[in-house]
C-alpha cells in the first residue's frame, strides 16, 4: 500500500499559501511534470496527509472524507473544519482520495 500523493494543481495551491517543507524525492516542475528529486523543485510533491496535518497544524483547518452508502454503491465527499466555519461538499466522487484531494484544495483556499 501506497499513499495518495498530491496532484500538481494541489501542489502549486500548497505553495501559493506558503507551504514550506524539507526536499522530496519527488517534485512537479512548472509544466506539471512529474520527476524526481532536484533541488531546484519549483513544487514538491507530497502525500495528501502530509498536507492534511500541515493545515491542522498550521492553520487549524481539518480536513477530511466521509464515506456513503447509496443504491448505486458507496461515494465519497469531504468536510472541512476550521475558522468557525463547516464546509461540505456535495458533489460525490468516486474513492476517498479523490474526496480529500478536492477537501484539500478547499482547505487551502481558505488560507488568506
Amino acid at each position: 500500500m501506497k499513499e495518495q500523493l498530491i496532484t500538481f494543481k494541489t501542489a502549486k495551491l500548497a505553495k501559493e499559501k506558503g507551504l514550506l517543507i524539507p526536499p522530496q524525492k519527488n517534485w512537479y516542475t512548472r509544466t506539471g511534470n512529474f520527476n524526481s528529486y532536484s533541488p531546484k523543485s519549483p513544487y514538491w510533491v507530497i502525500t495528501q496527509s502530509l498536507l492534511q496535518k500541515w493545515l491542522r497544524e498550521k492553520h487549524s483547518i481539518i480536513v477530511y472524507y466521509i464515506p456513503s452508502l447509496t443504491p448505486n454503491g458507496i461515494y465519497f465527499t469531504y468536510q472541512i473544519y476550521g475558522r468557525s466555519i463547516l464546509f461540505e461538499e456535495s458533489k460525490w466522487k468516486e474513492t476517498p482520495e479523490e474526496a480529500l484531494e478536492k477537501g484539500l484544495q478547499e482547505g487551502l483556499k481558505l488560507i488568506k
